[in-house]
């Protein structure tokens, strides 16, 4: 694999599906040379350090908690939103993934398990 192209391409699905199988692992160390592995993991952390975490607050973050995230998510750019709508808590965007800790979620699934119930 001559192409630099390719193993940043390659690089960037693997960091954005957070990680390869076991045996996607192994045929990658059978079709790359060492030099080109060691591409593949730079890459990967330039790619990685890329990713902005959302972070969604009521109120905004005390500078307490923006450096507990800051430190949680140590190498990421956060992006802090304000939204009222939550209620209290967070939602933190990560990836493709959504933490929802906000007061609005809770009450709406409480509210959906009640509605369940009756």
């Amino acid at each position: 694999m001559k192409n630099t192209y390719l193993l940043k391409n390659l690089a960037k699905t693997i960091v954005q599906n957070r990680g390869i199988s076991k045996t996607q692992s192994v045929r990658l160390t059978k079709i790359l040379t060492p030099k080109e592995l060691r591409q593949l993991m730079e890459i990967m952390a330039l790619e990685d350090e890329k990713i902005t975490m959302k972070v969604t607050s009521a109120d905004g973050l005390s500078k307490t908690n923006k450096s507990e995230l800051t430190s949680l998510f140590y190498g990421k750019k956060i992006e802090t939103i304000i939204d009222n709508k939550i209620g209290a808590g967070l939602k933190v965007q990560a990836y493709d993934m959504i933490y929802d800790l906000s007061v609005k979620s809770k009450i709406e699934k409480l509210a959906e398990e009640i509605e369940e119930e009756l």
